[in-house]
């Protein structure tokens, strides 16, 4: 017969046990306790041995959630209507199948199954303090509390936007104010600052420091006029620069302008997303030099120029962007747009780069070893316009780094976070187009003092 011995466990276990201890810890909700409790064995670390020699599987550390995150996450998604992974994000839950278990327990034992640690209600012995059924004072107390805790927390993600987990100690005292100030209608002041843990004294000083007058008020109303001109898309280092070209100049430290924007929940999201398209199909002709080595600098236009081609998904299509990047200043010098990734995609994308070119101009031209790179209608139209090719490494995304770093700031601000429900490619395509000539002539750059690059090159005499 075969046996496994758990780890610091002498006694030996037929494959049969083994087997039921595993089965019963995916069913179980991943709880090795779990297991533990209902079948009097194994060990904790001879359970992960087994779980680890039978599957793979590397059992996380068992998190414990507070009563408080456990009722917060039901009311969201009972009463909100909110999916459980976009509550599992919210409340920080590792995984989105926690809060299921949650609701079940909820409908088969009530909520008070959730207030303790094993999901098992406590039967009241006759007599006893727990005896809710004959001291219905405790229990409107004990619901009191629950209730505290609860707004509690839903005042730390509303009003404070932290952690729901964020404990009290971790709050400052102007925090603690604030939540406290919100939920003074509905409990006792006592009650709130105890639960809390901030003196009387500290809380007056703070609800004071709270009324008077806010010196800001006019600049923060600036700046969420210029956060949401620019599609919420702009850090506080580029408002705090348009603030200084207004007609009635504003100056104030960065750090003023981040402090309003995080009081103010002004964020930008920024995502790092897979790039899921490839377009290489093989070393199917020989690939020049890498003539940039990775030095992105220009001193001119029209001397080292990038090119790649990025993907969107619109609905139930795919939308294809191939662009040509100037090192000069960003500048986007020509770009098509299609639904199929193919070769007129690319060599139109050229043909109106090389419009731009004046009679002296033979800049560089660095891609990937993509396949549109390679094929005989490419290099015919580099050679015809004296283009020098330069291509990356295989697989090597720093090589063309700076044309992967364009794509990054165009769906950053344009692609993520935003619906594109019933908008068609041809909708897209024109949307993005829009996005490409803002970029061009009025998004400003840190690194072109604050001036976009038309805008750089109009103040250079230079033709853009």
């Amino acid at each position: 017969m075969e046996v496994f011995m758990g780890h610091h466990n002498y006694r030996r276990y037929t494959a049969e046990e083994k087997r039921r201890a595993t089965e019963l810890y995916f069913a179980n909700g991943h709880s090795i306790d779990g297991v533990i409790k209902e079948l009097g064995y194994p060990t904790r670390s001879g359970l992960s041995n087994w779980l680890k020699e039978t599957t793979g599987y590397i059992p996380k550390k068992q998190v414990r959630y507070s009563h408080q995150i456990k009722a917060e996450a039901l009311r969201l998604t009972e009463e909100e209507s909110r999916t459980q992974m976009e509550v599992a994000r919210m409340l920080n839950i590792g995984q989105a199948a926690t809060i299921s278990l949650w609701r079940s327990k909820a409908r088969k034992g009530g909520m008070e199954v959730l207030m303790t640690d094993d999901g098992i209600v406590p039967t009241p012995v006759e007599g006893s303090s727990e005896d809710y059924g004959d001291d219905v004072d405790a229990l409107k107390k004990k619901l009191h509390q629950t209730e505290l805790e609860n707004d509690i927390l839903r005042g730390t993600i509303d009003l404070l936007k932290k952690d729901p987990g964020l404990s009290a100690e971790a709050m400052s005292n102007k925090e603690k104010t604030i939540l406290a100030n919100a939920l003074r209608p509905r409990y006792p002041l006592k009650e709130i600052i105890a639960f809390l843990k901030i003196s009387k004294s500290s809380y007056e000083y703070q609800a004071c420091a709270l009324k008077r007058a806010d010196k800001y008020a006019d600049l923060r109303i600036k700046v969420r006029e210029i956060f949401e001109e620019n599609d919420a898309a702009r850090g506080y280092r580029f408002i705090w620069a348009e603030l200084r070209k207004l007609a009635e100049p504003v100056y104030v430290s960065e750090k003023v302008i981040r402090r309003i924007m995080v009081a103010d929940g002004m964020f930008v999201p920024y995502a790092k997303k897979k790039r899921h398209y490839s377009s290489y199909k093989g070393e199917i002709s020989e690939a020049p030099e890498n003539l940039l080595k990775r030095d992105f600098s220009a001193a001119a236009p029209n001397v080292k120029w990038l090119t790649d081609i990025t993907e969107f998904k619109v609905g139930a299509a795919k939308c294809y962007l191939s662009p040509v990047v100037d090192c000069f200043d960003g500048m986007v010098v020509a770009w098509t747009a299609s639904t199929h990734p193919n070769a007129q995609l690319v060599n139109t994308m050229l043909e109106d780069a090389a419009t731009t070119l004046g009679e002296e101009d033979a800049p560089v031209l660095h891609s990937d070893r993509g396949c549109h790179y390679r094929w005989p209608g490419w290099i015919a139209l580099t050679e015809k316009h004296g283009i020098t090719r330069s291509m990356s490494k295989i697989g090597c995304s720093p090589d063309n780094s700076a044309c992967e770093g364009f794509f990054g700031r165009l769906k950053n601000e344009f692609y993520y976070y935003r619906d594109w429900t019933g908008v068609t490619t041809e909708e897209f395509i024109e949307r993005l187009g829009n996005y490409i000539r803002r970029y061009n002539e009025k998004r400003t750059k840190k690194s072109l003092g604050w001036l976009s690059p038309l805008e750089y090159r109009n103040s250079l005499g230079l033709a853009a």
